[in-house]
């Protein structure tokens, strides 16, 4: 079952009970303003989630057609005051791309959230998918 579900012209967004996967899909331009509504968004809900319960994420990008200035700086802060109120290092982190563009854009916003070895960009969501088994599945090894 869907819970959370939110969806605008910009990105769609809900957490998958089942599986405990956050899904969020971006479509037309990336701008600063569905950046923080993204982040909004997980934010409220955490608030109601047991965060264990959260086994990963999957970000897709693929109907992404650019991706606005300012974003960058956007993520940056979004990112940092979620990660200062939740901690959500135990979550496995799938950024699904088409294009060579997308990948590139998506790669540099990596760069400024910490936690790389939680973050793979992705093909497809099978890969997405495999990704975030292999990760709890190393997870469980470290325990």
């Amino acid at each position: 079952m869907q819970h959370y579900y939110k969806e605008t012209p910009q990105f769609t967004a809900y957490f998958e009970d089942e599986s405990g996967i956050m899904y969020v899909t971006y479509q037309g331009v990336l701008s600063p303003d569905i950046t923080a509504q993204v982040y909004k968004w997980m934010l409220d809900a955490v608030q109601t989630l047991d965060v264990k319960d959260i086994r990963g994420g999957i970000y897709d990008f693929r109907l992404v057609k650019d991706f606005n200035k300012g974003n960058l700086s956007t993520a940056n802060r979004e990112s940092r005051n979620f990660n200062v109120k939740v901690d959500i290092s135990h979550v496995p982190v799938a950024l699904l791309v088409n294009t060579f563009f997308q990948e590139q854009m998506v790669k540099v916003s990596m760069k400024i959230d910490p936690g790389q070895d939680r973050k793979r960009i992705v093909k497809s969501m099978e890969e997405a998918l495999v990704f975030i088994k292999e990760f709890h599945r190393k997870q469980s090894k470290t325990d």
